[in-house]
């Protein structure tokens, strides 16, 4: 079963006792992908929580290591609720956008097309979470360290809300 974003994954006995014991000698930056990793969670849910591109690299480097393994089909219970970030809804990433905007032109004054221009030449949320370390440090600049990080924090808040993924239909 190759890895899509409807992929579940578990620990496997390698895997938990990497955490307990380190004997493996895992990196630690697949560390904390493995802690996350719970047999609940499809890929899509992961990788919001996770850091943006990690559960593209990192899951296949655990799977492929003997760390995680993906659930078979019969194994996922069917009543389980798929979650996905409501971002990933061209119109819901629109329209956030168009609230980043707003909010930034009315906040940031002579800040606010910079800031603007970085928000709007992204195509995807993972795309602005990508670049919201960049928009933080001109947030930082414009209206002071502690409400520019929260800014940002609550931009990455709202790019990673997840719903089920049968409202996004």
């Amino acid at each position: 079963m190759g890895q899509n974003e409807l992929t579940i994954y578990r620990k496997t006995a390698k895997g938990l006792d990497e955490l307990q014991s380190h004997a493996q000698g895992l990196e630690q930056r697949f560390r904390r992908p493995l802690f996350i990793v719970d047999g609940i969670k499809d890929v899509a849910q992961l990788s919001v929580i996770m850091r943006p591109g990690e559960a593209e690299t990192a899951l296949p480097h655990l799977a492929e290591g003997g760390f995680i393994e993906a659930l078979q089909p019969h194994e996922i219970p069917k009543d389980i609720v798929r979650y996905v970030a409501r971002a990933q809804s061209p119109q819901h990433f629109a329209q956030i956008k168009m609230t980043i905007a707003a909010d930034f032109l009315q906040r940031l004054g002579a800040f606010a097309e910079t800031v603007v221009a970085e928000v709007e030449s992204c195509h995807s949320a993972l795309e602005l979470r990508w670049k919201l370390r960049d928009i933080e440090e001109i947030l930082v600049a414009a209206i002071g360290h502690d409400d520019g990080v929260n800014l940002a924090r609550e931009i990455g808040r709202e790019l990673t809300r997840l719903v089920p993924r049968e409202t996004l239909k």
